[in-house]
């Protein structure tokens, strides 16, 4: 008979020091997705081999490498195919977007022979906030007919300032908006005689590809497997993979976001929700980088233009800098998508990551995004929306450049607190003086608030150890942007 390990006649209070000390790595576990297996962050192999000196040893580190590193997920960026392929997954996914706004908008107003009235009344109940838009685009028909709604009076700005300002969710949280339309395609619409009316209209070339991609539509955060780029794809992808037994043993993943990526990135995050909810102790942190993710995007999404036009005309100026009237939505945008997952203000945090220059970052932040908050709470008090039907309230938020987000002044405010999903890595300053803005401006019409809100001409750029923002957009823009000889054609794809 084998003598009895010296090792296992220490006290197991010891023995679980020791385990610490042997499984610890500094900085935790990366993973490597193109391997499909976790490295230490310091480039250490990973040391499991005192798991397989006996079955005891193996009992009482089961999952315990897991237990006590953190998990860090990074934007994949090398491959320049692989990122043409994500960018074509990111134009199909727009297009199909637009194709549901459309399709949409050609229903009619309610009741619509299109519409199972029953089945819609149900959709609305689960998804409530999408209620009134749903009604408001059914009511006005296409584009055209909207912009120059007749409730929209003669004060406000043309048909191609609205355009500048798209704000397809009027408002509202995009992704719920876009969940909600499409839960009302899937169980309340007529699909063949809503084809048969597009192809009359003959706004699609293809209407019964797009109609067809409806019932298919992946969540941007499911990008089909060889197309995965985004940090958080790949967590999502790799959480996916594993064994509900291994996922229950972690208890940290960091997904960094440090580049640009695609497919609506600001909404990733609801793809952890099944994992949160079955791994109470699961922490998650996503740090996602102003200067090299969220400010790189603008209003218009990719929704009515390419990406290389919204980089190369939209997000750089003249002088080559960041147009300051672009920051605050982008910003907004990624707190609205944050504030879904405020039930797991425990554990899951978005972190806005001003390195490696958070005093820079905290300046800007302070003069654009703290003021930009203001100026929202002051549109907001100087008219009387109480007797406003709530369409022609939707309507107006849609039309004013001022308004970002229902809500984004409150989450500024709460940037940091520990209650809050959002935090940062820098100073987020405080708030500006709404009342004083209020009285200033207390004479202004729908069009000076329209027209006086924005800092035209206004630019910022980095400063040094970053590259200059010009830089930046350049290292996110494909060489060369692909052409789809039949959008649709791809499209087929998705729904086969």
């Amino acid at each position: 008979m084998a003598p009895e390990s010296r090792f296992l006649l220490l006290p197991r209070e010891v023995r679980d020091l020791i385990y610490a000390a042997y499984f610890s790595a500094p900085g935790g576990y990366v993973s490597d997705f193109s391997s499909g297996k976790l490295r230490r962050a310091d480039g250490e192999p990973v040391h499991l081999s005192l798991r397989y000196a006996c079955r005891q040893i193996a009992h009482e580190t089961n999952g315990l490498a897991l237990q006590l590193n953190s998990v860090t997920f990074t934007t994949l960026s090398e491959d320049e195919s692989l990122r043409a392929r994500a960018e074509r997954f990111n134009h199909i996914l727009c297009e199909l977007y637009k194709g549901h706004y459309l399709l949409l908008s050609n229903l009619g107003p309610r009741p619509s022979p299109l519409v199972n009235e029953e089945r819609l009344e149900e959709a609305i109940r689960q998804y409530p906030e999408v209620e009134k838009l749903v009604e408001l685009y059914m009511q006005m028909g296409r584009a055209d007919a909207f912009w120059t709604a007749s409730y929209l009076n003669s004060d406000y700005p043309p048909l191609e300032a609205g355009l500048k300002s798209f704000k397809q969710s009027c408002g509202q949280i995009p992704s719920t908006f876009w969940e909600g339309v499409r839960f009302v395609f899937r169980h309340a619409v007529d699909m063949p005689s809503a084809i048969q009316k597009e192809q009359r209209s003959k706004f699609f070339q293809h209407p019964e590809r797009i109609a067809r991609s409806v019932s298919s539509c992946p969540d941007p955060w499911m990008i089909p497997t060889e197309d995965e780029l985004n940090a958080m794809i790949q967590g999502v992808a790799t959480q996916s993979a594993k064994s509900l037994k291994t996922r229950r043993h972690l208890r940290k993943l960091v997904v960094n976001e440090d580049r640009k990526s695609v497919a609506f990135p600001e909404c990733h995050a609801k793809g952890f929700v099944p994992y949160l909810e079955e791994n109470p102790r699961l922490q998650i942190e996503r740090v996602a980088s102003l200067w090299q993710c969220v400010f790189q995007k603008d209003k218009l999404g990719s929704l009515l233009a390419t990406e290389f036009d919204r980089h190369l005309n939209i997000l750089v100026d003249k002088e080559s800098k960041l147009p300051v009237d672009y920051i605050t939505y982008n910003v907004a945008e990624w707190m609205a998508e944050a504030s879904t997952l405020q039930a797991f203000n425990r554990t899951f945090r978005l972190v806005l990551d001003g390195g490696p220059v958070p005093e820079h970052t905290a300046r800007i932040f302070q003069d654009v995004v703290q003021r930009d908050a203001a100026w929202q709470t002051a549109f907001e008090r100087s008219f009387d929306w109480e007797g406003m039907d709530i369409k022609d309230i939707i309507a107006l938020r849609q039309r004013n450049r001022s308004f970002n987000f229902e809500g984004f002044p409150e989450w500024v405010e709460r940037i940091g607190k520990p209650d809050s999903v959002v935090q940062c890595n820098f100073d987020p300053g405080g708030p500006v003086d709404v009342q004083a803005i209020v009285d200033e401006h207390r004479d202004w019409s729908l069009r000076d608030w329209w027209n006086l809100w924005g800092r035209p001409g206004q630019t910022v750029d980095t400063c040094p150890p970053l590259a200059p923002w010009v830089q930046l957009i350049h290292d996110n823009v494909m060489p060369e942007w692909f052409e789809l000889e039949d959008p649709s054609d791809s499209e087929d794809s998705l729904s086969s």
